[in-house]
């Protein structure tokens, strides 16, 4: 496994991409935000996004579920 991470939204969310190198399927944890931002960054690195987990419920935690989901 491929693990890729940024820093997101207002709260500096760690942000995690978790990729097979194989397959090139991942998934998103916890995206805080910036969602085009993490489009963007999903689509450069050629990957597809199967699955979004959290780590919690905290709105700096989920606030990119929806448009990525």
């Amino acid at each position: 496994m491929d693990v890729h991470a940024r820093i997101t939204g207002p709260l500096a969310v760690q942000t995690y991409l978790v990729v097979c190198p194989q397959t090139r399927r991942g998934v998103i944890i916890d995206p805080g935000g910036e969602e085009q931002a993490l489009a963007n960054w999903v689509a450069d690195l050629g990957i597809t996004v199967s699955e979004i987990l959290n780590t919690h419920g905290h709105s700096d935690h989920v606030a990119g579920n929806a448009k990525l989901g």
